[in-house]
């Protein structure tokens, strides 16, 4: 299959009568950045604006996803940054209603192209770069660049990329938008304008209370450093912080179990993501860390996998873990996965955890 030709006639055939809905990852700076390149590449492209910007918390199409596209007459359908695979029947069922594009680098299962679905995952593109070192931010970047010329979404590129661990592998991108915009340099790309605006994003994505007010000033951002600069993303970030410590701090409270450390925590924002990742990097690094995340007024929990020796795939193992619960989705990287289960479901997602990582480990 020609990929690109594919992509080039989705793209064309778009109309304004489709309602475009783009789906992004939620809590996650490359898939926001993947949105709005991919947003705002349409607009220049088609000369319209795209519809609905929709913050998507699951790894597969579920019933909540459906409802909204069939309520809003949605004909074409973008999932950026998300991998659908775990469930092809619901994905199916969302066919019966739109068009769907889906642009992603996790790892799949399942090729899942279709006369409605057009699955481009950056192993389709480079086939020489494992999937995880091809950020969707960057692959949405290259893709319309194929159509049109995207360079002033190049710094946008550059964040999502190196939020996502992508910095190794396409350092002279990096480094090109560097000198572009004069920005500093540095070995570790977080002591840098680009990672220091990828880590903002992210803390304040964490603190913004579901309204997705850090998608609307990114959008509406010229250069990175509106970005940077912003007022209510520093006070955003602040807020994270401080949480953050709180946690930190009371690490001594988790449960070791041998190599994997449990940690049950309710924090008032949502850092898990970003508390997961310090913790296993910074204080657990020998260690398979899972972040337990609950809040007395929500039915769910949100957990957060992280393991940095990488011998445990970490996406797969949660998928297994949850794939007969109710309700539940996971998925993720090898070295980094996240969950969602009922909270009644949390006793024997823990029972499971623990004894499932013995048998691996023996």
């Amino acid at each position: 299959m020609d990929y690109i030709e594919k992509f080039k006639d989705f793209v064309n055939n778009i109309k304004v009568s489709d309602n475009i809905a783009i789906f992004y990852h939620s809590m996650c700076t490359d898939g926001l950045c993947s949105c709005i390149i991919t947003s705002k590449a349409i607009n220049k492209i088609k000369n319209f604006k795209v519809k609905f910007h929709y913050e998507y918390k699951f790894y597969e199409v579920n019933d909540s996803c459906i409802e909204f596209v069939k309520n809003n007459n949605i004909k074409k359908c973008i999932f950026v940054d998300l991998s659908l695979d775990a469930k092809i029947d619901k994905l199916k069922k969302l066919e019966k209603y739109s068009e769907v594009l889906v642009i992603d680098h996790h790892k799949f299962s399942v090729d899942f192209n279709s006369n409605k679905t057009l699955f481009i995952h950056s192993e389709f593109i480079n086939k020489d770069l494992d999937g995880s070192k091809y950020p969707a931010s960057k692959l949405c970047y290259d893709l319309f660049s194929k159509m049109i010329n995207v360079v002033e979404f190049d710094w946008l590129s550059a964040v999502g990329l190196v939020s996502d661990m992508g910095y190794k592998s396409w350092a002279y991108f990096v480094i090109d938008v560097q000198n572009k915009y004069h920005l500093n340099k540095d070995d570790d790309p977080y002591r840098t304008e680009i990672g220091k605006t990828a880590a903002l994003i992210k803390l304040s994505k964490e603190t913004d209370e579901d309204i997705d007010i850090t998608f609307d000033i990114v959008y509406n951002s010229n250069s990175i450093f509106d970005v940077l600069n912003n007022k209510v993303l520093l006070d955003y970030k602040k807020k994270s912080e401080e949480e953050l410590n709180i946690w930190i701090n009371k690490r001594n409270n988790v449960e070791v179990h041998g190599d994997l450390v449990i940690y049950e925590i309710s924090p008032r924002y949502k850092i898990n993501s970003t508390l997961s990742t310090i913790l296993s990097f910074q204080y657990f690094p020998n260690k398979t860390v899972i972040l337990i995340v609950s809040n007395d007024d929500k039915d769910i929990i949100e957990i957060n996998a992280r393991d940095q020796r990488g011998i445990i795939k970490l996406n797969e193992f949660l998928r297994d873990l949850v794939q007969d619960l109710p309700n539940s989705t996971a998925g993720g990287h090898i070295p980094a996965a996240g969950a969602r289960i009922r909270k009644e479901d949390l006793k024997i997602f823990k029972k499971r955890l623990i004894e499932k990582y013995n048998d691996i480990k023996k």
